[in-house]
């Protein structure tokens, strides 16, 4: 029996344990010891355990980050959002309704905004990308509560950083906090099941927002 479905607590430890060894190899020393195709084995592997078994989702997991760069502690986020394309088609014979066929869908860009850290993985990111390096990478967005427990996820897919935006600095200010910001092209957004169940286990459970 695979050591995932007799013990899923050890196995999502040491998959976290793999994910970040080659996150910190490939993003941050530029010097991967993987193909991405074997990272990515580890990473769904870990994402499908914890879509088993919320309970085993912690605020640390690579599963909250971007493609394996370390993405935690995001202060804004903005484009979690989906519309549906219409065409307007009249009826002939009638002037009083207009008829809206649905085209498809369309995801506008995810922008994440965070405090400057010491690793610069994100930056990495799109840098390898700019230099014709394309890795696209799926990823989750988590709202943590007051104890920085997850209360409910989004997942995106197939994400390419398409802008990096650094501080800015004016001198005169008392106080900055320098904040980086990354723009994420994309192809969908989904609200997984799981992170519904886990944010109604909570809530059923006590755990405060």
């Amino acid at each position: 029996m695979p050591r995932s479905r007799s013990d899923p607590p050890a196995r999502a430890a040491e998959l976290r344990r793999l994910v970040e060894h080659h996150s910190y190899r490939y993003h941050v020393l530029d010097d991967p010891e993987i193909p991405d195709s074997a990272y990515d084995v580890l990473y769904d592997e870990l994402s499908a355990l914890e879509a088993d078994h919320p309970e085993l989702v912690t605020p640390d997991s690579p599963t909250q980050r971007v493609g394996g760069a370390p993405a935690g502690g995001f202060t804004k986020v903005d484009g979690l959002e989906s519309a549906i394309e219409t065409q307007d088609y009249s009826e002939g014979g009638r002037n009083d309704y207009v008829h809206k066929i649905l085209k498809g869908t369309t995801y506008g860009p995810l922008v994440l905004s965070r405090g400057l850290t010491t690793i610069d993985s994100l930056w990495a990111w799109h840098e390898r990308v700019r230099r014709g390096v394309i890795t696209r990478r799926n990823g989750t967005i988590m709202l943590l509560d007051s104890q920085r427990q997850p209360v409910m996820w989004w997942n995106f897919a197939d994400a390419l950083p398409i802008r990096w935006v650094g501080p800015s600095f004016d001198a005169s200010a008392e106080a900055q906090v320098a904040i980086e910001r990354v723009e994420l092209a994309h192809r969908g957004i989904t609200k997984p099941l799981a992170g519904q169940l886990g944010a109604a286990a909570r809530a059923a459970g006590g755990s405060r927002p």
